[in-house]
C-alpha cells in the first residue's frame, strides 16, 4: 500500500524549492544549510533535485553543469564525487548525496526532481537504502523517467511529467466545451504511486492553474501544487482558487502572507 504523502487541501502547504534558497539569509541551493534552516523554522517538505556523478553517486543539485553553481567549467557526470565535494567545499557548500540528505534530515518530506536518465537507478537505491519510501516523491518533467521509476520501484509516490500534465490541461479546456470529452483526453492519471501534478501558472503562454484543471485533478486524486510562486499575493490567490500546494523560493514570507489573508496553511 503507498502512503498518501502529499494531502488535498485545506490546509494549503509551503514546500520549499531547492530548500528555500530565497529566504532572507539567502542560504545555498539544496545545500546542507538550506535544508537545516528550513527544518529549523518548522518546514518539513522540500523540493530539490538530483544528479548523478562519474561514479554512480546521487547528489542534489540542479544544473546539469558547474557554471552556475561552483564557477567551474563541466557537466556533472564528468566528476567523481569527492572531486565534486572539494569544488563545493571551495565555495563554502556543503554538499549533499541524497542518501545523506535522507538520514540527517528524517522528519523532511523530500519531492526529488531526477534530472536525468542515469539519476534514477542510483535515487532509487539511494530511497531504499533509507527506507523512505513514505517520505520521497520522485518527480521529473520527463514522463516517460517517471514510468520507469514506478516500474521498478512499486512503492514509489510520483508526481506527473510534462505530457501527463498536458493531458490534464487539454481535458480542462475541453471539458468546458464538451463535457464528454474530459475523460478521454486526460487519460488515466489513477494508478497507484502518482500523487501530484505540479505545474506553472502559464506555460508558454497557455494557462494551466484554472479551476477546470484543478477540479479535474482534483478528481482523480491529484495534489495540485503550483511552481515557483515567489509573490505572496499571488500565493493567496492560487490558494483560493484550489490549489493544494505552493512551491517557492521564500516559503517565509509566503507562509506568513497565507497566514495573514485567513487561509488555513501549514508547511
Amino acid at each position: 500500500m503507498v502512503k498518501r504523502i502529499y494531502p488535498l487541501a485545506p490546509p494549503v502547504l509551503v514546500i520549499a524549492h531547492r530548500g528555500g534558497s530565497g529566504s532572507e539569509d539567502n542560504p545555498h541551493e539544496n545545500s546542507r544549510e538550506v535544508f537545516e534552516r528550513a527544518a529549523q523554522r518548522g518546514f518539513h517538505y522540500i523540493e530539490t533535485d538530483s544528479h548523478v556523478t562519474a561514479d554512480g553517486v546521487p547528489i542534489l543539485f540542479h544544473d546539469e553543469t558547474l557554471m552556475r553553481t561552483f564557477d567551474t567549467e563541466g557537466y556533472v557526470e564528468d566528476f567523481d564525487y569527492d572531486a565534486l565535494v572539494a569544488i563545493a567545499a571551495a565555495k563554502n557548500i556543503e554538499l549533499l548525496t541524497v542518501g545523506q540528505a535522507l538520514q540527517e534530515f528524517p522528519d523532511l518530506v523530500f519531492n526529488i526532481d531526477a534530472k536525468t536518465p542515469g539519476v534514477v537507478d542510483p535515487l532509487i537505491a539511494a530511497v531504499t537504502g533509507a527506507d523512505a519510501w513514505d517520505r520521497v516523491c520522485f518527480a521529473s518533467f520527463s514522463q516517460r523517467r517517471l514510468n520507469r521509476i514506478r516500474r521498478h520501484a512499486p512503492r514509489a509516490v510520483t508526481s506527473l511529467g510534462v505530457s501527463g500534465s498536458a493531458k490534464l490541461v487539454l481535458a480542462a479546456g475541453l471539458g468546458v466545451l464538451w463535457p464528454q470529452m474530459r475523460r478521454f483526453a486526460s487519460g488515466d492519471h489513477t494508478q497507484s504511486g502518482v500523487q501530484a501534478v505540479q505545474v506553472p501558472v502559464v506555460w508558454n503562454r497557455i494557462p494551466v492553474l484554472t479551476p477546470a484543471f484543478i477540479q479535474n485533478a482534483h478528481a482523480r486524486g491529484l495534489a495540485v501544487q503550483a511552481w515557483t510562486i515567489n509573490d505572496p499575493e499571488q500565493a493567496v490567490e492560487l490558494a483560493q482558487l484550489g490549489v493544494d500546494a505552493i512551491i517557492t523560493d521564500t516559503p517565509i514570507s509566503v507562509f506568513d502572507a497565507l497566514a495573514r489573508a485567513g487561509v488555513e496553511v501549514t508547511k
